[in-house]
């Protein structure tokens, strides 16, 4: 066990234990939040998601960097995985609509995770964004796409920890409506992830997609129909755009990750 913490990795165990850990604790910061409602108790769920992981690191006297796939990347790199996110939230916007055309919210559900997300003050805007945005795309992709992930990659090959670390970033949401478009972002976080061997790439797509979801849950509708052609869709041509921008710059991020 001592060669395995010396690399950053835990042993399926221990990824077990530091998942049910947090998942408990989420859970807990959940029940409180939907009681007590308010924007301030987000902020603690995202730090409660790193704590377990942080603190088995720490017992374990294991290199942060490594465990958590903090490598530096390259500003190619970067700069691709901004354009990948900009595609790659048009078209899950899509895919979400769609799918909640066929499996829709109870109202009752839909009404309060919006009203979490609304920003009626300024101090709810600073505490969203530092929450929901940076706090949550660090914090879970430290977790997911580093701990989990970077684990699972030394005991089965890349293909099954990302699906799997996919798996838990989806349970931990607590959104069964949700599931599959969540899913279906984890695997791109984790091929990033994985690609880069940093979660940095993975992070700016995290970010990205829930400040963009955050704008679109805040703006009157009249200011985007330029964006959505209907309520239940986004407009044809941009999701088309996002295609062919996507693939492109997929293959440009590939070539910048094999460059470092």
């Amino acid at each position: 066990m001592e060669n395995l913490n010396e690399k950053g990795i835990f042993s399926p165990i221990q990824i077990f234990i530091i998942f049910l850990i947090t998942i408990m604790l989420v859970s807990i910061i959940g029940v409180i939040i939907i009681l007590l409602g308010g924007t301030t108790l987000s902020l603690l769920t995202e730090i409660l998601i790193i704590l377990p992981a942080l603190v088995a690191c720490l017992y374990f006297k294991m290199p942060l960097i490594k465990t958590f796939r903090l490598h530096k990347t390259s500003p190619s790199v970067i700069l691709y995985s901004i354009i990948i996110s900009l595609a790659v939230f048009i078209i899950g916007d899509e895919i979400d609509r769609i799918i909640f055309l066929i499996f829709p919210m109870p109202d009752v559900l839909y009404e309060s995770m919006t009203k979490l997300m609304q920003i009626d003050s300024l101090m709810d805007g600073i505490i969203l964004i530092v929450s929901g945005v940076l706090f949550a795309a660090v914090a879970e992709e430290m977790l997911f796409r580093g701990v989990l992930q970077k684990s699972i990659e030394h005991f089965r090959e890349p293909a099954t920890a990302i699906v799997l670390s996919s798996v838990f970033f989806a349970i931990i949401h607590f959104n069964p409506w949700a599931a599959l478009q969540i899913m279906l972002l984890g695997l791109f976080l984790g091929y990033m992830a994985w690609k880069a061997n940093s979660i940095f790439p993975a992070i700016i797509l995290h970010g990205l997609n829930n400040l963009f979801s955050m704008i679109l849950m805040n703006l009157p509708e009249e200011k985007l129909k330029w964006y959505s052609a209907t309520t239940k869709h986004v407009n044809l041509y941009l999701v088309l755009l996002a295609v062919v921008i996507l693939v492109p710059a997929v293959f440009s991020f590939n070539r910048a990750c094999s460059e470092e």
